[in-house]
């Protein structure tokens, strides 16, 4: 069997990447998940995992500009693969026209899935509902093996895909040695049969208790940050019903002594705990933010990059900051506010305030 590599899904605003280097040689015999290249978009260094045993054989050059389900290249079951003549045999084949049922169509127009993925899982076979069928059960159920990760706690990341949530968490995750990364839940349906960074976008959380039942995911967390009051609901309707969460912690962020930390909280790299902080749960802590010794932080807060907090700080629940916001020692800020970015906080913020200006509260 010959297997393709292809580019993943690279975000909801990337077509387009730039191969920047492989990391076999051709002919190499590879392992499942094992790594085949790097590509850089315009946000991010993704690393290609294979989905096969075999023996690898590229298609593309560095440095060449590659589009998203491009076929990078293939793993053959053989070492003497020819490259060039599998891809004139497909090509022979395409030219007869189109090889798939109606009812494998009505089933991939009925699942919105992505039809190149489909071919591709065909490997030049025709599509039939069975195969669709097939490919339908690997994408929600034995996908959630994820390819190219280890044993580990089985994490479930829910939305954040549109607003690149889902992307940030699913690259921590990675980072995290006994935590793998297996499904993203997401209700905007036209994102679902891709994946982010190899993790698959499975559906809506509608199907959330029943994979937790059959054992494909271990716990979850929330990944989109800008509806506060939607993450809450979330999180409060989830927990009430036994869904288990788990913090997401980037094994850089530094965690300080006697640092209380509840539940479904993402911590991101280079973040700062000072002793003896609390952190209550559901919080989406962006990269290089201090928060200094004394801190309370209360459920369902999201802070921007580069927030910066003195001791013996208070915040409410559901809090927003922006980007760049700097707080005074002994500062109490209120549920529901709003700190727009670039502020410096030197008196207590009232409940429900919004600054979008250095103007004080």
């Amino acid at each position: 069997m010959t297997t393709k590599v292809v580019t993943p899904f690279l975000g909801t605003n990337d077509t387009q990447a730039i191969l920047l280097r492989w990391k076999v040689r051709q002919g190499e015999r590879v392992e499942v998940g094992g790594e085949l290249c790097e590509i850089e978009t315009t946000k991010a260094t993704i690393e290609v995992q294979s989905d096969a045993a075999g023996y690898f054989f590229p298609l593309v050059g560095i440095g060449e500009t590659i589009e998203v389900t491009q076929i990078l290249g293939f793993i053959s079951a053989t070492p003497d693969f020819d490259a060039k003549a599998y891809m004139e045999s497909t090509a022979a084949v395409a030219s007869e026209g189109p090889r798939i049922t109606k009812k494998a169509e009505l089933l991939i127009r009925r699942y919105k899935l992505n039809q190149s993925a489909v071919e591709a899982f065909a490997d030049g076979a025709r599509i039939t509902e069975e195969l669709v069928s097939a490919f339908i059960s690997r994408q929600q159920i034995g996908g959630f093996a994820r390819v190219g990760v280890g044993a580990g706690r089985k994490v479930a990341i829910i939305g954040g895909v549109g607003g690149g949530g889902a992307l940030i968490v699913a690259d921590t995750i990675a980072r995290i040695g006994d935590m793998q990364a297996v499904a993203i839940y997401d209700r905007a349906a036209e994102f679902h049969g891709k994946s982010v960074l190899g993790v698959p976008i499975v559906g809506t959380t509608d199907k959330l208790e029943g994979d937790l039942k059959a054992g494909y995911v271990d716990a979850v967390v929330i990944a989109f940050n800008r509806n506060l009051e939607e993450r809450h609901r979330i999180f409060e309707e989830l927990a009430g019903r036994g869904v288990p969460f788990t913090n997401v912690i980037d094994p850089s962020a530094d965690i300080r002594s006697g640092v209380e930390i509840g539940i479904g909280n993402i911590i991101l790299g280079h973040v700062y705990v000072g002793a003896c902080s609390r952190i209550e749960d559901n919080n989406f802590i962006s990269a290089n933010v201090a928060l200094e010794h004394g801190n309370v932080l209360g459920s369902s807060c999201a802070f921007g990059p580069g927030v910066f907090t003195s001791g013996n700080v208070t915040i409410g629940n559901r809090v927003r900051f922006g980007t760049g916001v700097f707080v005074e020692p002994g500062i109490n800020v209120g549920n529901d506010s709003i700190v727009g970015s670039g502020q410096t906080l030197v008196t207590n913020i009232r409940e429900g305030a919004v600054l979008t200006s250095r103007a004080k509260a």
